[in-house]
């Protein structure tokens, strides 16, 4: 995410869990549909999905993306869509970025936990999916005081607690 604006971060974790929880994409790389660097092409898709809409807009052109989405899959994956998923997923896109650029987060974290809850895996990343956002911060370690024992040291020839005197052993005797 280092490389994405801080504006546009929301909407990438929102669109990230949308992309890696449809059904055509997991089809796609479970098929390899792409040939064997499917999942380098997906994950392109996306990236430049992302760069689609990093035009500081506050409203997204529907059609532009629909036509991006059925373009991406028609040329990189040889996919030929007719199920109307490309539509409905991009209406969903263009909301969800709508309202992350607007500060209503409350639907991206509906949808983040609705994902999440089916699928905690990220498929298309690997890892896990973001469940919240924002993002909690990783709890600290808790850190315990380290118990030390003190060590006793009795003199040479004193008596220990138990009343017994430790004996020298000879040097150089085997």
């Amino acid at each position: 995410m280092s490389n994405i604006p801080v504006e546009l971060q929301p909407f990438a974790i929102g669109s990230k869990s949308i992309f890696s929880s449809w059904s055509l994409v997991k089809m796609a790389l479970e098929g390899e549909w792409g040939g064997p660097t499917t999942i380098n092409k997906i994950q392109d898709i996306y990236f430049d999905l992302l760069a689609l809409f990093d035009r500081k807009e506050e409203k997204a052109d529907l059609d532009l993306v629909t036509d991006f989405l059925t373009d991406c899959f028609e040329k990189d994956l040889n996919i030929e869509v007719e199920d109307n998923s490309i539509e409905s997923v991009a209406v969903v896109l263009v909301q969800l970025y709508e309202q992350c650029a607007s500060g209503n987060f409350e639907p991206l974290n509906a949808l983040l936990k609705i994902n999440y809850e089916r699928n905690p895996e990220d498929l298309l990343f690997g890892g896990k999916k973001a469940s919240v956002w924002p993002p909690l911060p990783e709890p600290e370690p808790e850190v315990k005081p380290m118990e030390v024992e003190e060590k006793v040291v009795t003199p040479k020839n004193q008596p220990d607690a138990d009343g017994w005197i430790q004996a020298k052993g000879k040097k150089g005797r085997r």
